[in-house]
């Protein structure tokens, strides 16, 4: 049976991009950012003009995803987890940052995205979970759209549906994909739809397998084994998110040194040698699996790591850092797959910019807005 394609949003990344364009050409820098109407106004409309530019890719899309993070588990679990990042002296009005994505997300809302956001929950737990309902299930294709490299963990295929990244990021916007997709793309078979079955209205929609192709005719494809992602975190930790390495020590000119890429790649190595995989699930409970990646990384390193220190360590980095169902709370997955029951209920419209905004208080937007987001405006068209 034919599967059609959702696109999945993270929205917080959404708006920082946004945020940091529109910032850039702010003409009052003696104040915050978006601290008046006006400049809310400019935000909101890059927001749009982005959301719709990305969709415009991808035309033939059936549901339409948009995650938005909540005060998040893992600093319950870990206090310093993002301790890092502080926005009292920043220049940006967090206030009416925050207030305009809940405006945004209300006119989503009306137009039948389906917005998703929880207690506790991290965006990237909610892309996870929604990309991981829909392929265990094989009811959907899954393009997760964000630059941050953290999800390329989630990439996944089966016999029936694909999760893949669609990057924005950069200016070679890419897709990443995990290892074999695409001799998986190129030689999969839509199976024979079913037209006396109950899914009838699937003829007139395109299928996940065909967009994905149209789209990667011009989209650099990027594939990658997202189990190394995992193990790369797990053994590197994140500076960004204030994860710290598995293990740090000093030299003997007394100077801080720590488990780098380098070693995290030989590493991989040395376990795809040995078992021709990575098995998360095993490397957190598996004794004997997780004293051999330990015995491998110190003689990488040329370390020795204390056994206690490096369970207790590898613990907290594969909590943080691995998306999983095995990780995530219980309670965050019961929430999520209570209200994953009501997707049926949404319509997503197709969407033009100026569409999005009509009948909304950011309807002037349009005009009110400089001339340099009208060019910013044509350049992410293509």
């Amino acid at each position: 049976m034919s599967k059609r394609c959702n696109i999945i949003f993270d929205g917080n990344y959404l708006f920082y991009k946004s945020m940091c364009i529109a910032n850039n050409y702010s003409s009052n820098k003696s104040k915050k950012f978006l601290s008046d109407q006006e400049e809310v106004n400019i935000l909101i409309r890059k927001v749009a003009t982005d959301f719709v530019a990305t969709l415009r890719r991808f035309q033939g899309y059936h549901k339409i995803i948009f995650t938005k993070d909540n005060h998040s588990w893992r600093k319950e679990y870990y206090q310093e987890y993002k301790a890092n990042r502080s926005t009292k002296e920043s220049n940006i009005d967090w206030g009416n940052m925050f207030t305009a994505m809940d405006e945004f997300l209300e006119i989503l809302d009306e137009r039948g995205v389906i917005i998703s956001s929880q207690q506790g929950a991290e965006g990237d737990d909610l892309m996870y979970l929604w990309s991981n309902l829909f392929l265990e299930h094989k009811t959907a294709n899954n393009i997760i759209i964000t630059g941050d490299s953290d999800l390329s963990q989630v990439v996944d295929y089966n016999d029936d549906v694909f999760t893949v990244i669609f990057n924005n990021h950069s200016k070679q916007k890419k897709f990443i994909a995990k290892k074999g997709f695409s001799n998986w793309i190129k030689n999969h078979e839509e199976k024979v739809l079913d037209v006396f079955g109950d899914d009838l209205d699937q003829i007139f929609n395109i299928s996940g397998i065909d967009l994905i192709k149209t789209s990667m005719n011009n989209i650099e494809l990027v594939e990658l084994d997202p189990s190394y992602i995992s193990l790369f975190k797990a053994i590197c930790g994140d500076d960004g998110d204030n994860i710290p390495s598995i293990f740090s020590w000093k030299n003997d000119n007394d100077k801080i040194k720590r488990i780098t890429k380098l070693h995290a790649e030989k590493l991989y190595n040395k376990i795809i040698d040995r078992f021709d995989e990575i098995n998360m699930h095993d490397l957190m409970t598996n004794y004997s699996l997780r004293n051999f990646v330990r015995v491998q990384l110190q003689t990488t390193a040329k370390i020795k790591i204390p056994q206690d220190e490096w369970e207790k360590n590898l613990d907290r980095n594969i909590t943080l850092s691995y998306l999983n169902k095995l990780t995530i709370p219980k309670y965050i997955q019961d929430d999520f797959l209570r209200n994953s029951k009501n997707i049926d209920k949404y319509n997503t419209d197709s969407f033009d910019r100026i569409d999005l905004l009509e009948n909304t208080k950011f309807e002037k937007v349009l005009e009110d807005t400089s001339d340099v987001f009208n060019i910013l405006d044509k350049i992410n068209e293509f």
